[in-house]
Order: structure tokens, then C-alpha cells, then sequence
């Protein structure tokens, strides 16, 4: 009975994985966490992780498990483009 609680144990956790289907070149994928962005505003930490809170947004937002690797990689090139666009904003000041 131990043994089978184990590798269920094993099982549910090997189940993890990122919200990306390549989890390649993303900002989720340089040290995301799900807390509160606590870089000073206006700082390039900041900006950073404002655009990787993001792309991840829109990412989980528009992406679908059930949709395949090519719609989910068509969201994915438009999560890292929002993503972009968030951190260009930041750097301007604008985060709103």
C-alpha cells in the first residue's frame, strides 16, 4: 500500500508543468513567480517582470490544452509580442 501512495505521490507531481507548450525564450521561463512585482517602479526589474506578468496573462488567458500545439503556438507568438509591448510601455512610464 506505501509503495502505491508513492508513485501516485510521484505521478501527481510529475503532472506540473508551465503554462507554455515549449516553455522556450519566454520571460515565464527566467524565474517567474506568481507574487507581486517588488521592484522599485519605474526600474528595468520592474518593467521586466510587469512584462513577464504579462505575456503569461495573455498566454493563460487565450490559450486552450485542448487546442493543439499550432493554435497554442500561434497564442504563444502573440503572449511574447504582448509581453514586448508591455515592457516598451514600462519603460516609458506607462503601466496602466
Amino acid at each position: 500500500m506505501t509503495r502505491f501512495a508513492l508513485i501516485a505521490a510521484v505521478l501527481v507531481i510529475g503532472g506540473c508543468t508551465t503554462p507554455y507548450p515549449d516553455a522556450v525564450d519566454t520571460f515565464y521561463t527566467r524565474g517567474a513567480s506568481l507574487d507581486a512585482n517588488r521592484a522599485p517602479r519605474g526600474s528595468k526589474a520592474f518593467c521586466e517582470r510587469y512584462a513577464q506578468q504579462s505575456q503569461d496573462n495573455f498566454y493563460e488567458s487565450n490559450s486552450d490544452p485542448e487546442d493543439g500545439f499550432g493554435r497554442n503556438g500561434f497564442v504563444y507568438n502573440q503572449a511574447r509580442t504582448a509581453g514586448n509591448s508591455a515592457y516598451e510601455r514600462c519603460l516609458r512610464g506607462r503601466t496602466n
